[in-house]
């Protein structure tokens, strides 16, 4: 709220129009998104573990199940912002528009404070060895390979979920801003152009 005010004295300064937008939103995506890929990395590594003992019953179900996430993640990473029903919450926009004709040039950034409990490095870690221990696995499953082989993929994948499961987005920071840099680069490039 305080950024906000700070931003719209800035604009107001420069001659601009300021006007606060408010809206609603589905705080469910950006916080729970990247643990429910976490939960799912060792389920589709012990199903890729298990596959070369089982029926073809069993393969179709991986591959239902992995085009089901599919499916979800991509919902979870679009419209669910906006319609999704669980975890609403509120949010304002602040909207600067310079005289009344249609803008020409959009200058846009953003501004939260989050806390994760995991930093950006270990998250990148995590999904990097996911990815390489489900390569394995997928490798193993379909060379019908090494047991060791298959056991190392697996733990490999399982490892890289944990910092992923742990990965809550939440507001309890400690004076941490998200994309403060960018906001502060849109008022001077705002300040430049007037």
């Amino acid at each position: 709220m305080e950024a906000r005010a700070y931003c719209a004295s800035v604009l107001t300064d420069l001659g601009v129009a300021v006007a606060e937008r408010p809206f609603e939103y589905s705080k469910f995506a950006g916080a729970y998104a990247t643990p429910l890929a976490g939960l799912l990395v060792p389920l589709f590594a012990f199903g890729l573990l298990v596959l070369p003992t089982h029926s073809q019953m069993f393969v179709a179900g991986l591959f239902i199940a992995a085009a089901l996430a599919g499916v979800m993640f991509r919902y979870l990473g679009g419209s669910s912002v906006l319609d999704l029903g669980a975890f609403r919450a509120r949010g304002v926009n602040l909207e600067a528009v310079r005289g009344n004709s249609e803008p020409v040039v959009w200058l846009i950034a953003h501004i939260d404070s989050k806390w994760q409990p995991v930093s950006m490095i270990v998250r990148v870690l995590g999904v990097i060895l996911s990815a390489v221990g489900l390569l394995v696995l997928a490798a193993f499953a379909l060379a019908h390979a090494s047991v060791v082989m298959g056991r190392a993929g697996f733990v490999i994948a399982c490892v890289g979920a944990v910092p992923l499961m742990l990965s809550y987005v939440g507001a309890r920071n400690h004076g941490t801003l998200d994309n403060a840099s960018g906001v502060a680069a849109v008022l001077e490039a705002a300040a430049i152009v007037a």
